[in-house]
């Protein structure tokens, strides 16, 4: 068996969920494919592109939501949410929530490109665990316990920042657009990614949950650092989220100033 089936049948038959391949693919609702050798799943189409349309459950509950809102306070950061999701500088997003946002288009398709990328190391590492987990390090084993539906445990190690320099320019472009009524109230413009090295993201579903790794950052007291942590053991969890490189698990929007008029209004944080 290659490789790739390898893995999908192994942390299958562990997680009791179907395992994504390669494990940095971007799956989304609706995806459309089959399975080769009964295991890795291919993408062929989409609901959508069989104009087939579909409504999406709640992924978590208002509890997790505030939760999730809890972090962004915390970190002074946007949390990407669903965990995973793409997203880049210049997109165009709503909050359809509290604490997610949907893609509704990119500044470019607007007739303008934001000017002056700049690139620049962030902190080492980020970190926030709600109140009610505990974590327990036993090297090389990690085990994180959950007193409470949508309790989580989040970190994000290895940043960079990428965001957009010329903010001025960008706010004069959105100011025009919205002074000719092309850009709707809700509109934000994401300009400032994070992009990690690694992310943990754990959350809650049950009283009791728990979730058990091998390996991760020396942060949590492991000697020596592994960089690829593994997720061994699960139980009521509700997302168990482990991702490498080119991760953006973390940003900042801005939303056009009162009347269209610049400055651009930072959103650094959910409400």
């Amino acid at each position: 068996m290659s490789v790739a089936g390898t893995y999908c049948r192994d942390v299958s038959r562990e997680l009791r969920m179907l395992a994504a391949w390669p494990p940095a693919s971007p799956m989304k609702v609706g995806h459309v494919g089959r399975f080769l050798g009964d295991h890795v799943f291919d993408q062929e189409t989409s609901l959508g592109a069989c104009g087939i349309e579909f409504g999406l459950r709640r992924l978590i509950s208002q509890h997790q939501d505030a939760h999730i809102k809890e972090i962004s306070r915390a970190l002074g950061y946007l949390v990407v949410w669903p965990p995973g999701s793409a997203i880049r500088l210049g997109d165009i997003v709503s909050f359809s929530s509290g604490a997610s946002f949907v893609r509704l288009t990119h500044f470019s398709a607007l007739g303008g490109t934001p000017h002056g990328e700049e690139t620049a190391e962030a902190a080492t590492e980020v970190s926030y665990t709600t109140g009610d987990v505990a974590v327990e390090v036993t090297n090389p084993r990690v085990r994180i316990e959950f007193a409470r539906p949508g309790a989580a445990f989040f970190l994000a190690a290895g940043l960079r920042s990428r965001r957009i320099g010329d903010l001025p320019l960008l706010a004069r472009r959105v100011g025009a657009l919205a002074g000719a009524g092309d850009w709707p109230e809700e509109w934000n413009v994401v300009t400032e990614i994070i992009e990690a090295g690694l992310v943990l993201f754990f959350v809650a579903k049950d009283n009791g949950a728990s979730v058990e790794f091998l390996g991760g950052p020396s942060s949590l007291g492991l000697t020596p650092e592994d960089e690829t942590p593994r997720v061994t053991r699960q139980s009521g969890m509700q997302v168990t989220y482990v991702a490498g490189p080119g991760t953006v698990p973390l940003f900042r929007a801005a939303k056009a100033g009162k009347g269209g008029v610049a400055p651009l209004t930072s959103v650094q944080s959910f409400g």
